[in-house]
Parts: C-alpha cells; structure tokens; sequence
C-alpha cells in the first residue's frame, strides 16, 4: 500500500503485507510497483491528482491496472460538465 495520508496508516496499517508511506505521485507509484513486482495493481484514490496519475499508468502497458479501468476515469473526471446543466 501507498499512502501519504498519517490518520490513514495509522488506522488501516494491518490492510496490507507492507505499508510505504510515500507522496503519491506517478514517480513513487512506479517505484513501488518496480521494486516489488506485484501482478498488478489496484488503484484506489480519489482527487484530480490521482485521476491523473491513473491515466498515465493505463497509458504504461508494463503496469498491470486491476480492477477500474481507464473510460470509467475519463467519464468521472468529466462528471462537473453535467453540474451546469
């Protein structure tokens, strides 16, 4: 797990084998994933920031993404177009 959040790991520490307490960012994520070579990866976070960082490791073919995938982040993130109407 991957988490720049204090509260977060200190009440979920036990969700996962090992815990890095990283900013989360396209670079830390890569990292992570080359350093342990898991199956894949399952993205789960929230903001713009992240949405990004999830685009680009859908557009990486080596990063196996689980689970959501890269139009169901596409139609989210465009989700405030409908706010307005």
């Amino acid at each position: 797990m991957l988490n720049c959040n204090p509260e977060t790991v200190s009440t979920d520490y036990d969700m996962s084998d090992r815990l890095y307490f990283e900013e989360i960012s396209f670079e830390s994520v890569l990292d992570v994933y080359d350093f342990e070579r898991p199956h894949g990866i399952i993205l789960s976070m929230g903001g713009q920031l992240p949405n990004n960082i999830a685009m680009d490791l859908h557009r990486q073919r080596y990063v196996n993404v689980l689970g959501t995938n890269d139009i169901i982040i596409i139609d989210d993130t465009t989700l405030y177009l409908f706010v307005f109407v």
